[in-house]
């Protein structure tokens, strides 16, 4: 496995600046994002397409894949990420079944809306491979006959890969016939070996990535212009959307309150101030007050 960059997901770096910096690096055909909290309670892996698509989302040590699994990792504030282009036997137990654009995602971290349907481009996918299928090549990678790719070449498995993303969901992969080995005991452990999911050495030195510097400077020029007021809005963005809403409700609650004080206050004064003069205290005796 070929690690392309990885790191701490972290204030200054968070996952949108992760899946820009994927973006930026336009790695071919299909490529793993690793993930792990912090506690390293949640670790799973989301494949994406030409660093445009996000094809499939698994956690690990569970049975959430799909679109719920992709919502859990993506909401992410603390932890570990890293970004690897596997090899073909490492990819074969991954289920591509969903079809998502990853600049449609980007803005939506971490509220990720509930149904995937309004995220699914189809239409943008087919267009990529297509484009990419009839692009005239650049003189300097004109081949020659004699070099012409073999039919399992890479590209025409990439090609391959992004069209068995989009039926991957509806149709069911046909069964081939066994064949039998002679002279090999047991070949199917070894493909049932390949298709166990893909999982990454974090122990591994490999190649960091810390963050955009522009939006790493901006956040600290924030921090010490607004002090703890831009503080307070980046801890805002590690908040759950419940999180968000109680505190909203219970700010509005606030505000309100206090408005409602201010209203009232000096009229239950002059009314406790009014009452308070005519009430006559009587004690035993002459005296009086």
């Amino acid at each position: 496995m070929d690690v392309i960059f990885r790191g701490q997901l972290s204030y200054e770096v968070r996952l949108s600046h992760v899946l820009d910096h994927v973006r930026e690096r336009q790695a071919k055909g299909v490529t793993l994002l690793f993930l792990r909290s912090s506690d390293q309670a949640i670790e799973g892996v989301v494949s994406i397409w030409n660093a445009q698509f996000v094809t499939s989302a698994q956690v690990y040590r569970s049975d959430v894949s799909g679109y719920p699994a992709l919502k859990q990792l993506f909401t992410l504030a603390t932890g570990d990420f890293a970004y690897s282009r596997p090899e073909n036997q490492e990819i074969e137990g991954i289920d591509h079944d969903l079809n998502i654009e990853l600049k449609r995602l980007v803005p939506l971290i971490p509220f990720l809306p509930e149904d995937f349907g309004e995220l699914f481009d189809e239409e943008s996918l087919l267009d990529n491979v297509f484009t990419a299928k009839l692009d005239p090549a650049k003189p300097s990678e004109m081949k020659t006959p004699e070099s012409e790719p073999s039919p399992n070449s890479e590209s025409d498995q990439s090609v391959w890969k992004s069209f068995r993303a989009l039926i991957a969901a509806n149709k069911p992969e046909k069964k081939k016939p066994e064949k039998k080995h002679a002279g090999k005991k047991h070949p199917e452990k070894k493909k049932a070996a390949a298709a166990k999911p893909t999982k990454i050495d974090w122990q591994v030195d490999q190649p960091e990535y810390r963050g955009d510097a522009r939006a790493t400077l901006r956040l600290k020029r924030q921090k010490s212009k607004g002090g703890a007021f831009a503080l307070f809005f980046n801890i805002l963005g590690f908040w759950t959307r419940t999180e968000f809403l109680v505190f909203a409700s219970a700010l509005i609650t606030f505000v309100g309150l206090l408005w409602l004080c201010e209203k009232i206050g000096p009229y239950v004064g002059q009314k406790m101030k009014a009452t308070s003069t005519h009430i006559k205290f009587k004690l035993p005796g002459k005296l009086s007050f």
